[in-house]
């Protein structure tokens, strides 16, 4: 196994909000009290796996809502902006987000993406950069 696909940040972003809505659910549902006692081991070990699977379920859910849904429509997609000025309400707003690159970083990434077959920016483009960085 030469890498984890995800990093330190993402499984302690998983358990942070696993643990919110777990012990939200179980406060709303059980009591406050259930979450006071003094759990053994075990019930430690399945409370922080039930927490990491939680926090995986809200990512996948929240990615689909905000990322493809809001975001992608209201800003459009990353990989429109990488390799276009800024302009319009969007970029005064979140410039951030709207950046370009600089124009000698968009022209060493379309030389070397078109030695891969990638001619354009675009949505290839960006999925070929992004696994490369992976």
């Amino acid at each position: 196994m030469d890498a984890l696909p995800f990093s330190v940040y993402d499984f302690f972003g998983y358990l942070a909000a696993g643990f919110v809505v777990v012990l939200a659910t179980t406060a709303g549902f059980v009591g406050v009290t259930a979450i006071q006692s003094d759990p053994s081991v075990i019930e430690d070990g399945l409370l922080i796996v039930l927490a990491y699977v939680a926090g995986q379920v809200i990512s996948t859910i929240s990615r689909t809502v905000l990322e493809r849904g809001v975001l992608a429509r209201v800003l459009g997609p990353p990989s429109d902006r990488l390799f276009s000025e800024p302009d319009g309400w969007q970029a005064r707003l979140f410039p951030g987000y709207c950046e370009a690159l600089p124009v000698e970083t968009q022209m060493r990434v379309l030389n070397r993406a078109q030695r891969e077959g990638i001619s354009s920016p675009g949505r290839a483009l960006f999925v070929h950069c992004h696994s490369r960085a992976r």
